[in-house]
């Protein structure tokens, strides 16, 4: 692709962006059901973004190959000065982390199917953080976590301060979640502990599985069959718990 093409597709991705992120928050705007049907369409927008607008790097659905390694520079695409030279896959998940914490967000509202829809998404953008999140199996708790990204001026995004301070935000999620009294949120929760133990060639990272244990074993006898078939699935490929000593 040109230049001026490369402009172009980063400055669609990241006015999509922008418009998610700034729907999302449109409750603010005190409007009632306005809201929640603007954050609603912006949800299902949320798929789309991270499959089509911004797949994985190695190739879309038209099979285009991304280039990981091409930074933006300048603002001459459009991009915003905090994001310029973060490469494709930094950008890409800086993204999901910022939109991460309005649908978590969103998951508090009292329309129901908004908080359904919302529910659902939480676990794709779990995905986008593959091998970027968690220090690995074995690692000290008290050592400080290594991760991977751009670091720049204090104008720019911090791509390992925001993988920290979404460990932190997804562990929140998740223990939010497993313990409300909506099965909906508790199945939501598995779903995303199933996403991190099955991104990472090392499995569930240790921290989680020693912190959700308890709360995953508790729900193995549950009434929803949903709930109980996934948190028995993750207590024996994730957590080490024996079918037998399920039963």
């Amino acid at each position: 692709a040109s230049k001026t093409e490369d402009c172009d597709r980063i400055a669609l991705s990241h006015n999509m962006f922008e418009f998610l992120r700034a729907g999302l928050q449109w409750r603010d705007h005190g409007c009632g059901p306005l809201d929640a049907e603007i954050q609603l369409r912006c949800i299902q927008l949320l798929h789309l973004f991270f499959k089509n607008v911004m797949p994985p790097s190695g190739g879309d659905k038209s099979g285009d190959c991304i280039d990981d390694t091409t930074s933006v520079m300048s603002n001459s695409s459009g991009i915003a000065g905090s994001f310029v030279g973060l490469t494709y896959e930094d950008r890409r998940f800086v993204y999901m982390v910022h939109l991460w914490k309005h649908v978590a967000e969103v998951v508090h509202t009292p329309w129901k199917n908004l908080r359904s829809v919302a529910l659902r998404i939480l676990s794709e953008l779990a995905a986008v953080s593959k091998g970027r999140c968690f220090p690995a199996s074995g690692s000290s708790a008290d050592e400080e976590p290594q991760h991977t990204g751009s670091t720049h001026s204090t104008n720019s995004i911090n791509v390992s301060s925001d993988a920290i301070e979404f460990e932190k935000t997804v562990v929140d999620t998740i223990v939010s979640l497993i313990h409300d009294s909506d099965w909906e949120c508790r199945l939501a929760a598995l779903k995303i502990v199933k996403v991190l133990g099955t991104t990472s060639a090392l499995g569930l990272p240790q921290m989680l599985a020693t912190r959700l244990k308890p709360a995953i074993l508790a729900i193995c006898s549950e009434w929803n069959v949903e709930v109980t078939t996934l948190a028995r699935e993750i207590c024996t490929q994730h957590l080490g718990v024996a079918t037998a000593d399920l039963d």
